[in-house]
């Protein structure tokens, strides 16, 4: 049987525009049109398709869908090295101004496509639980794979000083000293 599998996802972002530190706004789309068909042997076909949109309109304020501060980073580490992000108290955004994210509305990690090996979230004191389920728990990242999730309702996830702030990110490759990079992105309500 022969499948052919086509495959397109468009991400659309809006650029976040500045006023000074405190507003913003922007919109984020997300295309996924997924067409699968099978051909058997005597060349009867199947078709099946997923398409889906999904759009979310960010903007400065503590409303409901609504972020008060973004933040990113580019971590790049060698084998089997780690850094604790400290999302109550250790992040700053781009004006330098500290932030304290009391909840996460839009998240986003991308693990670049050419590492040589898997990133991990998680597994950490203090570890940002209500995302990732517990203190021990994590979530693997292979090369290439990016992870998004925004939150448009009230149900954000949310960080607890000193007890649930901390996302961990760790290069899992034991081999010889490649250097791995993930970004992530972070925008939510703050204290």
């Amino acid at each position: 049987m022969k499948k052919t599998i086509a495959i397109v996802t468009a991400v659309l972002i809006a650029a976040c525009v500045y006023a000074g530190t405190t507003t913003f706004s922007g919109s984020l789309m997300l295309r996924q049109n997924l067409g699968i068909k099978f051909e058997d042997d005597i060349g009867t076909t199947s078709t099946e398709s997923f398409n889906s949109n999904a759009i979310w309109y960010a903007t400065f304020g503590t409303s409901t869908g609504n972020m008060e501060d973004v933040w990113s980073s580019k971590i790049t580490l060698t084998n089997q090295g780690s850094t604790s992000i400290d999302l109550y108290g250790g992040l700053t955004n781009r004006f330098g101004t500290k932030i304290d994210v009391s909840s996460i509305k839009w998240f986003q990690v991308a693990c670049d496509a050419d590492n040589h090996g898997s990133m991990k979230l998680g597994d950490g004191l203090a570890a940002w639980s209500s995302f990732l389920g517990g203190t021990n728990q994590s979530l693997t990242l292979r090369p290439g794979v990016q992870l998004m999730f925004w939150i448009s309702g009230t149900n954000d996830y949310a960080v607890t000083d000193s007890t649930s702030d901390i996302l961990k990110v760790t290069n899992t490759d034991a081999g010889a000293a490649w250097t791995n990079t993930v970004r992530v992105y972070i925008g939510g309500l703050v204290d």
